[in-house]
């Protein structure tokens, strides 16, 4: 994957791995790659979190993370324009609400809480998860694949 990736330029889905870095370089052959992040990577965080009991704060991230998923599985198979138009009305309203509501859950959990960890990872990777929901190509990797036990996985 990564000698098909370094000759890319398009949009690459990923995780928070550092590694993947080098695709940004402004002076990487074939110009930069565009990093899209995974929300399959900040589902499993809060998923991780409400398994082990109630935590009404990652539940609650789960079903409007799931609201993203579900607006995805709706527009598989549409075209690129299609996708764009649908994603800007209907994810992009949502998307904004959640890093809403995850600055606001940060003034009222606790500093060592787990849910704040995942709520920071969120915050931290948000551009590159915009890109995911915004455009109309990068799509959410568990819609490749899918989910299991709240991972993703992609078929090869």
């Amino acid at each position: 994957m990564w000698r098909h990736c370094l000759r890319a330029s398009a949009a690459f889905c990923r995780s928070g791995y550092d590694g993947y870095n080098i695709l940004v370089r402004p002076d990487r052959r074939g110009g930069p790659v565009i990093l899209a992040y995974c929300w399959a990577h900040l589902r499993r965080r809060f998923y991780e979190i409400a398994a082990k009991g109630p935590a009404p704060i990652a539940q609650n991230a789960l079903e409007r993370i799931q609201k993203l998923y579900k607006i995805e599985e709706e527009i598989r198979g549409r075209t690129p324009e299609e996708r764009c138009a649908i994603r800007q009305a209907r994810a992009r309203p949502e998307v904004e609400a959640l890093k809403s509501w995850f600055e606001d859950c940060l003034k009222r959990v606790s500093k060592s809480s787990p849910v704040r960890d995942a709520i920071q990872y969120g915050l931290n990777q948000w551009d590159g998860l915009n890109r995911s929901s915004g455009g109309g190509t990068a799509i959410f990797p568990a819609f490749q694949g899918g989910m299991r036990d709240g991972r993703c996985y992609v078929p090869m």
